[in-house]
């Protein structure tokens, strides 16, 4: 898989400088220390092929451990993407998601 370029722009680079240390240091969801190298991720809140607008922009990053970062994607072996999916009509589209327990 080739890496994307955005992450290493200079405009990332530092914007996601800024995110970590308005952090202090913690993760977002659960508050682990997030200092050190390899520690920390930077993630969108609304991902970029979603809303590109607003790849540059600290409002919508959030600091998480490796750890919140895998829940939150499916496709880094986490689940909670996949629970929070809705289809067309906003309902959750998992069996996991609480909605649904007991549901047909």
């Amino acid at each position: 898989m080739t890496p994307d370029p955005f992450y290493s722009s200079q405009a990332w680079r530092t914007l996601r400088a800024r995110a970590l240390k308005l952090s202090r240091g913690k993760c977002t969801w659960c508050g682990a220390d997030v200092r050190g190298w390899g520690k920390s991720r930077v993630d969108h809140i609304r991902p970029r092929r979603q809303a590109p607008q607003l790849a540059l922009v600290l409002g919508n990053l959030r600091v998480l451990c490796a750890s919140c970062d895998n829940r939150r994607h499916a496709e880094k072996g986490g689940h909670e993407a996949e629970i929070r999916r809705t289809g067309a009509d906003g309902l959750p589209l998992s069996a996991a998601h609480h909605w649904n327990k007991g549901r047909p």
